[in-house]
């Protein structure tokens, strides 16, 4: 099974409740998300947040383990746009 199908099945075992799921979607894709924090944080300097508390507070933005996301495409998405929403946030 490719990551991409192995993920959507951890993220379907989630949504039924299997909280274990969500911890290994996330170990899975946490190197992915660490490196999506460090470009949205590229060039802006003053930043109080580096790339893993981005992605933290992401994750927190985004509900946790109760995340909706359907498939990892659908994850990463919902995830950039977390870490955007913490970024302004932060700024203001």
């Amino acid at each position: 099974m490719t990551e991409a199908g192995e993920i959507t099945v951890l993220l379907d075992a989630a949504h039924k409740g299997d909280r274990g799921a969500m911890d290994r979607v996330l170990a899975t894709l946490y190197q992915e998300l660490h490196t999506m924090a460090r470009r949205q944080l590229a060039g802006q300097h003053g930043q109080t947040l580096d790339a893993t508390a981005l992605v933290h507070e992401a994750y927190l933005k985004l509900g946790g383990g109760q995340l909706a996301a359907q498939d990892r495409n659908h994850l990463l998405a919902l995830s950039a746009r977390a870490m955007r929403q913490v970024l302004v946030d932060d700024a203001r």
